[in-house]
């Protein structure tokens, strides 16, 4: 028996090791440990309580006469520490988003209550892979194109008022995987229950989608969503873009190059203009040789209003890419570009509805209410739903 707690203990301490601290070579090798890092880090207490829980099951193991068992009690005690100093990182930086929103945004420009509440908080850390749901309606799905990916789901209450703004989201995978209704789904329904409109949506991959057909599939978007806005039941003038890894790039592609025809072929006079744009463990260099497929090299002072929040542990993505990207908005744009680097987090952070994830929406939520001006205008329909 005492292999069989050895096994779990090293399991659970190399899962906790991948949690705080993320391999980053070889690229194969980092993107497979990612996966369990964010997972154990954005859920640190139910593999707490499974570490406890193998320690009190093997307590007849753990004797100085058993070094096999004393070994694994050490390994699962580390895990432990090593996994309640997560809870205690993710807790303590909930307000980071916020504080890089404070040093971007005007004086005064907060119009409510600026933090999850002890209610979020708390299922955040104990329920986080339940999804919350309440007062939504039933998810949405309508084609917005000729190809097999031009799908796109629809998040909404179930008393949605009319001419409402309406927040774009595109999914990641590095450009060959995802789908709409994937990513950044806590992020979704809080808005969603907070009387905005949400659409996720797909876009044509791999060879299919190879620059620039996928930032045509997004612009795309845009225009049905205008085409469509009374149907949706959305004010087609209040549009935030927001993305997760490869859709940040594209959120920010559309952000950056609103009326450049050569985006648009058959539909070049539709306006695929937005308030503000949200990137969120976004790529944002070129994807081929020529530097015009990268969003930065279409910077310019006209800029929408800008968030970007990257986690510094991120593997996949460097954290110095994001924070450079910001800094280059950010000297270039004469409308406000906000950094938030979340100190633990890793990529696709936002996956399940964790303490950090809830931060993140309320951030969001506060910056795409101040960009498009809606703070006022949101409190004349149904209240929102409360936690």
């Amino acid at each position: 028996m005492s292999l069989g707690f050895l096994s779990s203990a090293i399991l659970l301490w190399l899962c906790a090791v991948a949690a705080i601290r993320p391999l980053r070579r070889p690229r194969w090798l980092a993107t497979s440990v990612s996966v369990v890092g964010m997972t154990v880090n954005e859920m640190p207490i139910i593999w707490i309580s499974l570490g406890v829980v193998s320690l009190i099951a093997s307590t007849d193991q753990i004797a100085p006469s058993n070094p096999m068992g004393l070994l694994a009690a050490a390994l699962t005690v580390a895990a432990i520490g090593a996994l309640a100093w997560a809870v205690i990182a993710a807790v303590r930086s909930r307000s980071v988003p916020m504080w890089a929103l404070d040093v971007a945004l005007p004086d005064g420009w907060r119009t409510s209550t600026d933090s999850p509440s002890v209610g979020r908080v708390v299922r955040g850390a104990l329920l986080p892979f339940i999804p919350d749901r309440r007062g939504l309606a039933k998810v949405e799905h309508h084609r917005y194109g000729p190809d097999r990916r031009h799908r796109l789901q629809v998040f909404r209450r179930r008393d949605a008022s009319a001419g409402v703004p309406i927040l774009i989201h595109f999914h990641g995978g590095r450009f060959r995987g995802g789908d709409a209704g994937r990513d950044s789904l806590p992020l979704m329904r809080s808005l969603a229950r907070r009387g905005w409109v949400c659409v996720s949506a797909t876009y044509r991959l791999g060879d299919a989608g190879a620059f620039p057909a996928s930032v045509v599939d997004a612009k795309r978007v845009l225009a049905w969503t205008r085409d469509h806005a009374h149907a949706l039941g959305v004010d087609p003038t209040r549009v935030v873009v927001a993305g997760s890894s490869a859709g940040a790039h594209l959120a920010m592609f559309v952000a950056l190059t609103p009326g450049q025809p050569s985006y648009q072929p058959g539909f070049e006079s539709a306006d695929v203009s937005v308030s503000a744009a949200v990137g969120l463990y976004g790529y944002y260099g070129p994807r081929t040789s020529e530097p015009i497929s990268s969003p930065a090299q279409h910077a310019t002072a006209a800029a929408p209003p800008i968030f970007v929040l990257h986690g510094d542990h991120d593997s996949i993505v460097p954290v110095d890419w994001a924070r450079g990207f910001a800094q280059q908005m950010q000297r270039v744009s004469h409308h406000p570009v906000a950094y938030a680097e979340l100190p633990g987090a890793q990529h696709t952070f936002d996956m399940f509805s964790s303490v950090r994830a809830e931060a993140v929406a309320v951030a969001v939520e506060r910056f795409s209410n101040w960009a498009v001006g809606a703070g006022r205008v949101l409190t004349k329909g149904p209240e929102p739903v409360t936690d």
